[in-house]
């Protein structure tokens, strides 16, 4: 059975869920306020989205965001899976571009690892890529293993924050705002405890706004992750929580990034945004082949005018010049890269110890040793204080 899931079931899904007025996420107001949570006060939130149709628009703000994923191994592929359209959905809520919103990917387990920061500015096409790979976790089983460490998540995500682009001496972008978003599975250890609510709070000091989707059982430590009682979600499994949170997240987001609208404990979403929908794929011959515009990791076929979409396989990307999919860092979808000249030795665009090596107008992604750097007048690596590297 297909692990892929398209927007059209996603959205089938989240109007079912809507119909039926079953929610499967809880705000953990009452977690906070240490009262219980009538089963009427949710079901008056979840018809909320009635006003979610009457809305259009996609919403703008200069922000950094960075959402981690718990990946671990215990997670079943039918709840880890639905990630990859969620994240796809999510983003298509914002604005991306260099003045607006620029987002960065975690995947945690018992270790986190980076798949995308914020920075250099990624577009919807380069940032559901990046989210699709991130859903291959097979990729990075040799760091993930169990629990899911969500202290050390949050710890990453910090220092993400703090150096957006991962690169040394550069700098966040001025008056950008910060959100984090970290989704859970399950609760963490009692002796995580006080490594969690150090990590949140460390994060709200940098003044980070965090959101926090929970899936069930949650612990102690989760009403800690979020900024306040609004952020806070909780499900009672990803599979089916994720299209029932979606519009809540995504307009709760929006509103935090609005100077005019402002959610408040007695009305936490004053306005619900819907996404604009991306233009339909139109097959520009007969049988072409080509990359998805909004996702490298896909391409499509056309079939007597009639366009199929697939998939590249795991870690690999569609590769227009070549018409076919390709290694990731050979893609420059992926890379940002592109060959000056056919052939040669090249500085590579985002790293200083790492250059282009380019053959017949493939760029080949290689490194330098441990503390050298690319030599763009040499062509060769060299010691630091030799080299003028652009991003420094």
């Amino acid at each position: 059975m297909s692990a892929i899931i398209s927007k059209d079931s996603f959205y089938k899904a989240l109007i079912d869920l809507y119909s039926r007025r079953i929610c499967h996420y809880v705000h953990l107001l009452s977690l906070l306020s240490g009262k219980k949570m009538a089963f009427s006060a949710i079901v008056t939130l979840v018809a909320l989205p009635l006003l979610y149709t009457q809305v259009n628009g996609d919403c703008a703000g200069k922000a950094d965001i960075i959402i981690a994923v718990p990946g671990s191994v215990n997670i079943p592929g039918e709840e880890f899976f639905p990630f990859e359209t969620f994240l796809h959905m999510l983003v298509d809520y914002l604005v991306l571009d260099e003045n607006n919103v620029n987002i960065g990917l975690v995947l945690y387990g018992k270790e986190p690892t980076i798949v995308s920061h914020p920075q250099p500015f990624k577009d919807q096409a380069q940032t559901n890529t990046r989210a699709t790979l991130l859903t291959q976790r097979e990729n990075y089983m040799n760091i993930l293993g169990t629990p899911p460490n969500v202290a050390k998540a949050l710890n990453l995500m910090r220092a993400m924050f703090q150096n957006p682009s991962g690169y040394p001496m550069e700098r966040p972008r001025p008056g950008v705002q910060k959100i984090g978003v970290i989704f859970t599975w399950g609760a963490q250890p009692i002796e995580a405890f006080d490594d969690v609510v150090r990590a949140s709070d460390d994060l709200r000091t940098d003044g980070v706004t965090m959101y926090a989707v929970g899936r069930s059982p949650i612990g102690p430590e989760f009403a800690r992750l979020a900024t306040d009682e609004c952020k806070l979600f909780s499900m009672g499994n990803f599979q089916e929580g994720l299209p029932s949170v979606l519009p809540y997240l995504g307009s709760s987001i929006c509103t935090h990034m609005d100077p005019v609208i402002n959610a408040s404990s007695i009305n936490c979403f004053p306005k619900f945004w819907r996404p604009s929908p991306n233009p339909p794929i139109i097959c520009p011959s007969m049988s072409e082949i080509f990359q998805d515009p909004y996702n490298c990791a896909y391409y499509y076929k056309c079939d007597l005018s009639v366009a199929r979409r697939e998939r590249c396989p795991s870690n690999m990307l569609f590769d227009n010049f070549i018409r076919t999919c390709n290694y990731k860092d050979a893609v420059t979808c992926y890379s940002r890269m592109t060959c000056p000249e056919p052939n040669g030795l090249f500085p590579h665009p985002e790293s200083c110890n790492r250059f282009m090596n380019c053959f017949n107008g493939i760029p080949y992604v290689q490194e330098c040793p441990p503390n050298l750097y690319f030599n763009e007048r040499t062509k060769l690596c060299d010691d630091r204080q030799n080299v003028q590297c652009r991003l420094q």
